[in-house]
């Protein structure tokens, strides 16, 4: 027989597959809720072509862009999951504008998260990095850092599960970013062992995807190498590009959704049940 808590947690993957396999829109801002990057600027010298600096110059652009949409389908994604439980549909302008309505309190949490990971790295680091300095052994520094990275896992875990929650109480309950990390702190307290099984089945929900993906891309991969004996690299490059985009676009999107509407659906559930 199923403890409460296995129950709970089978019906949170149902239900967050449920809503990536219906709420196909939400691919969207799955796939920029996936992840955002960074781009490193170095200053032009004299003998680096104007095209670089340009080039450079679009890159960050772009990131930017690519930035303000990871923000953005933070909450979108997540009003989404929310509003699919009654069986309701999120169009992309409801939650394009969703999100951009809580894309600073997003921002903000997101950036204390960052500073949290940082200040840790940094005291992860400090007994290497002050060896390093003083031209002390750095074999017994770089274990103290190993043994700090190892004890740090459970921290670490802990913010990454506080950030996560803070934002669904933000979106879900229009908290202030102070409230909604108290709200998450108290969430938190007594579901420790739910929210790591939640990631063991992110984690195993995310790799099963990228499997069948890669069963949908054999096909498209063999008539890429035919076209290459055949007709030259060119076409094969050109055919198999186009071919493999979409499945790339839609995977990711899908998987971005699913990992959101787990935490989504697992907040609301206990949230619910609390009330």
């Amino acid at each position: 027989m199923n403890s409460p808590r296995e129950t709970r947690i089978r019906t949170v993957v149902r239900q967050a597959y449920d809503t990536a396999k219906t709420q196909r829109q939400l691919w969207v801002f799955g796939l920029f809720a996936a992840g955002a990057g960074g781009v490193n600027i170095k200053g032009p010298g004299d003998s680096v072509p104007d095209w670089i600096g340009y080039a450079i110059a679009v890159a960050s652009v772009l990131g930017l862009v690519a930035l303000g949409l990871h923000l953005v389908s933070e909450g979108a994604l997540i009003h989404g999951a929310a509003h699919s439980r009654d069986g309701g549909r999120t169009s992309i302008g409801v939650g394009f504008r969703t999100g951009l309505r809580f894309a600073p309190r997003v921002a903000a949490i997101k950036l204390l998260t960052l500073l949290a990971f940082l200040c840790s790295a940094a005291v992860i680091a400090a007994p290497f990095g002050i060896a390093a300095l003083t031209g002390t052994a750095l074999v017994g520094a770089g274990i103290a850092s190993l043994v700090l990275g190892v004890a740090s896992v459970p921290l670490l875990l802990t913010i990454q599960l506080l950030s996560t929650y803070a934002l669904r109480a933000v979106v879900l309950e229009q908290q202030a970013v102070g409230e909604s990390i108290r709200t998450a702190r108290h969430f938190l307290a007594g579901r420790i062992v739910t929210s790591l099984w939640l990631l063991v089945a992110q984690a195993l929900g995310s790799s099963l995807a990228s499997v069948g993906a890669l069963v949908v891309a054999l096909p498209i991969l063999a008539l890429g190498l035919g076209l290459y004996f055949g007709v030259g690299l060119v076409p094969a490059l050109v055919a198999g590009g186009l071919l493999m985009l979409p499945v790339a676009l839609s995977v990711s999107g899908a998987i971005g959704t699913f990992r959101s509407s787990l935490w989504t659906h697992l907040y609301l559930a206990e949230r619910i049940e609390r009330a």
